[in-house]
């Protein structure tokens, strides 16, 4: 890895690392995973940051759920809110607890500055047009959706749901992240529209829980 991208990777983690109050002793490692630590990868490819973590000091049970949760919101918030980019590459940062099962063909050490995992070439065929189908199939479920009920969060809550929960269902083995539910999520998301529907719903759940200014005459 280049000595300048290596580096402002470590920034970013640090940064988010910080904002998400985890203790430093409980940082194992920063990684970077997927599609650039691969063969798969394109110019629209996301850096996939993580930041592997040990929580094996937290010993109730529901306390380390609660941070789990936790976790997943400040990287929602993070990734929504901050457009880190390395040469036209966008970040996504990640807190993985080390217990995590993690699939992915390639896997570098950010703070070790060395392959985890070599990188292997797969061959194997791609059902583009089942990919594209799915994905138009979305598309037009989240558009009936909005055109019935622009304010149905419920609803739209639900099928943002199902698509990030096709890929951790597909992911079960190496070979699955060029499974058709894992590609069409990645499609998905490459379009902008995971990103674009998060926002939506964080609009919509802020109107519900908002009353209006009273005007008086």
């Amino acid at each position: 890895m280049k000595d300048d991208v290596r580096k402002k990777l470590l920034e970013i983690a640090e940064f988010a690392i910080e904002k998400s109050k985890l203790n430093k002793k409980n940082i194992l490692d920063i990684i970077l995973t997927g599609s650039l630590a691969s063969y798969n990868y394109d110019e629209k490819s996301d850096i996939d940051l993580h930041i592997v973590y040990d929580l094996s000091s937290v010993k109730d049970p529901e306390k380390k759920q609660i941070v789990k949760k936790y976790l997943d919101e400040k990287r929602k918030t993070l990734n929504s809110k901050y457009n880190f980019t390395i040469k036209n590459h966008k970040v996504e940062i990640y807190y993985q607890d080390f217990t995590e099962p993690h699939r992915s063909i390639g896997i570098y050490s950010i703070s070790k500055n060395k392959w985890i995992k070599f990188p292997k070439k797969l061959n194997l065929s791609i059902d583009r047009f089942e990919i594209f189908k799915r994905s138009m199939e979305t598309v037009n479920e989240i558009k009936k959706t909005i055109k019935e009920n622009p304010r149905d969060y419920k609803s739209l809550e639900l099928i943002f749901n199902k698509i990030m929960n096709m890929r951790k269902k597909s992911l079960k083995k190496e070979r699955d992240i060029f499974s058709v539910e894992n590609l069409t999520f990645k499609f998905l998301r490459k379009t902008g529209l995971l990103d674009s529907l998060s926002k939506y719903l964080s609009y919509l759940k802020s109107r519900e829980l908002t009353i209006e200014r009273i005007t008086y005459a």
